[in-house]
């Protein structure tokens, strides 16, 4: 049915669309020819500095005259309002809040395409006159706004293998300053706690839910018996980089922010990929301080950031599937309780968008910079509890713990005179029969690393090569070679 013109007696139905796309309807009971449009429109919409159009026509109209001189008298008649051009200041507020096109997002379904700055600048923009917001700009910035506390994806590691070995020398290592004072003629050894980190190498595979579970089985069982399987992580060495600050008793994990980035790094990854490791999660020590006593959790705003920080960069180097299998270990430096946890993708896609601040305070809270979603409520903090996936740990051995305990690597990051000199009298030891001793003890991440810098690259692959069979169980008739011996020897020499 078409519109039909009012007669002069008859209210008209007018329809205004403001600049936000959200449409007013207005009844003008007042003769046409007597109403200009300016008394039809708002004050906020005179003031805001909006041009009205009539879109039928796309020809601009003049609020000053009345609507019977600008033909305006149909019933649902639409005028829409158009929003000023941005001035040179509001330009640079939008290009501050632009998202960067070069941004990794570790989980696309999560990240927003607009910030809530953004948003906010943007409405600010079209309608900086107005009093309040139309429920179109409220839904527009709660889309643009994070959520925190969603539950973890259904592919979440179920359990944690840490090597007892390795936690044990890594929690040895946080206390490796010796001070001797003097003091009325006595000799005082101070012990001083150092925290630092270490980057878990290890392996992801299946394993049954339940694997203590029992079923009787026949001959028509299958193999897997239809058993639910999970993801697991076996933690077989840790890799600490060297140079860590030793100042305070807050440790620095940049070094791990940026591991692919750089040569010596690149380096040491490698040699992980050929022993068939990858990199599984990272590991912190902590002082059981006041400030993690009040918060009561080991695991504080600052080490998530950090934790969700290494991670973005695994799965950015790894992919996405792959690097999202990453665990943080909690570790008390003075008891050497370890906790295992991993972080929720909504956490870790806020940080890579840069919502959550960091911080290199002791707290709780995280602090947002835009307001996140909880529970539907909006707020500008952030409890770390929220952030984390408790996850179960269990002890085991891993394959390249090695055998020759602390201190094979010196602070420049080779081997240390002591295990050369170990290592060579193993070696030589050896000649001539067998050589399972060899490769027991070069099952050692760190000692294979600190091997690299001294041993050519054919020779070290070679040796890598051996190593890693002798791992997997291949120790019958497994010897080094007359020449791969003669180059450990001069080496070590």
């Amino acid at each position: 049915m078409g519109l039909l013109n009012a007669s002069s007696s008859s209210p008209i139905l007018l329809r205004i669309r403001q600049s936000d796309g959200s449409v007013r309807r207005v009844l003008v009971s007042s003769p046409p020819d007597s109403t200009p449009l300016s008394t039809i429109l708002l004050p906020d919409e005179l003031e805001s500095g909006c041009k009205a159009v009539l879109p039928a026509t796309s020809s601009d109209l003049d609020v000053s005259k009345t609507l019977s001189e600008m033909n305006l008298v149909r019933n649902g008649t639409l005028i829409a309002l158009q929003p000023p051009p941005l001035s040179a200041e509001q330009k640079d507020k939008l290009k501050s809040t632009t998202t960067t096109k070069d941004r990794f997002d570790p989980y696309p379904d999560l990240a927003k395409r607009t910030s809530y700055r953004r948003a906010k600048a943007l409405i600010s923009a079209r309608g900086s006159a107005r009093r309040s917001m139309s429920y179109a700009d409220v839904e527009k910035l709660q889309a643009a706004m994070q959520q925190s506390g969603t539950e973890q994806k259904s592919d979440a590691l179920k359990r944690i293998y840490m090597c007892v070995e390795s936690a044990d020398r890594f929690k040895t290592g946080c206390q490796v300053v010796n001070k001797s004072k003097k003091k009325q003629g006595k000799t005082k050894q101070e012990t001083n706690v150092v925290n630092k980190v270490g980057l878990l190498l290890g392996t992801v595979h299946k394993e049954r839910v339940d694997k203590d579970s029992i079923k009787a089985r026949t001959s028509l069982s299958t193999t897997t018996e239809s058993a639910k399987m999970c993801d697991v992580v076996k933690v077989h060495a840790i890799w600490e980089p060297t140079a860590q600050s030793s100042s305070t008793n807050i440790y620095n994990a940049e070094k791990l922010y940026s591991c692919f980035d750089t040569a010596k790094s690149k380096r040491i990854l490698k040699v992980a990929k050929q022993l068939g490791l990858q990199p599984v999660g990272w590991i912190y020590s902590y002082t059981d301080n006041n400030a993690r006593q009040d918060a009561e959790v080991p695991t504080l705003s600052r080490d998530i950031w950090a934790g969700a920080k290494i991670q973005v960069h695994m799965m950015k180097h790894l992919g996405r599937e792959k690097g999202a299998k990453f665990v943080t270990l909690a570790m008390d430096s003075s008891m050497g309780a370890t906790e295992g946890f991993q972080l929720s993708d909504s956490v870790i896609q806020m940080i890579s968008e840069e919502v959550l601040e960091d911080t290199d305070k002791e707290e709780r809270y995280f602090t947002t910079q835009d307001p996140v979603l909880v529970d539907g409520k909006e707020t500008h903090e952030v409890d770390s509890v929220l952030c984390l996936v408790n996850t179960a740990m269990l002890s085991h051995i891993g394959k390249f713990s090695g055998k020759l305990g602390n201190n094979i690597i010196g602070k420049g990051g080779g081997l240390t005179a002591k295990t050369k000199s170990r290592l060579l009298s193993i070696i030589q030891a050896a000649k001539g029969g067998n050589d399972n001793d060899v490769f027991d003890t070069l099952c050692d991440f760190n000692l294979l690393c600190g091997l690299d810098k001294i041993v050519g690259k054919n020779e070290m692959n070679e040796l890598i090569e051996l190593v890693t069979k002798y791992s997997k169980g291949h120790k019958r008739g497994l010897k080094l070679g007359q020449h791969l011996r003669l180059v450990l020897e001069s080496a070590l020499a």
